[in-house]
This record gives structure tokens, sequence and C-alpha cells, in this order.
């Protein structure tokens, strides 16, 4: 089990209980770090695209409560 199959564990989630965006983010995330490359520019692109990711899911409808804790954690 990794490290992120543990840490969404804690939350009661399981990667396939992410979305497609969340998903890419925590990708992309991995990446980096699995290269040791963690720049200030990637931690403020990082930050960018979860602004990004949260703003369209906040513009969607239809959250259930599980969904709903975890957009307004991001």
């Amino acid at each position: 089990m990794s490290i992120i199959d543990n840490i969404l564990e804690k939350y009661d989630l399981k990667y396939e209980d992410l979305n497609v965006n969340e998903k890419e983010t925590l990708t992309s995330w991995l990446s980096v770090l699995d290269n040791k490359q963690l720049t200030l520019n990637n931690i403020k692109t990082f930050i960018i695209s979860l602004r990004d990711s949260v703003e369209q899911e906040l513009a969607q409808t239809g959250h259930n409560s599980k969904q709903d804790l975890f957009l307004k954690a991001r």
C-alpha cells in the first residue's frame, strides 16, 4: 500500500473515489516528488492547478456530502 493510499484511507477514500481533475493533480504531484524536482515554480503550478480544479467543481451541482466535504478541504 502506497503512502497515498494510506492518506486517502484516513479520509475513507480510495483512489477510485477521486474525480479526473483530482487524479491528474495527484499524479503530477507524485511525478515531481518521485523526480525530486520540487521547486517554487512547481508548487505555484500545483496551487494554480488545484484552484482551477476546485473552481470547476464548485460550478457543478449535485455533490453528495462526501464530495462536498472533500471539495471544501481542497
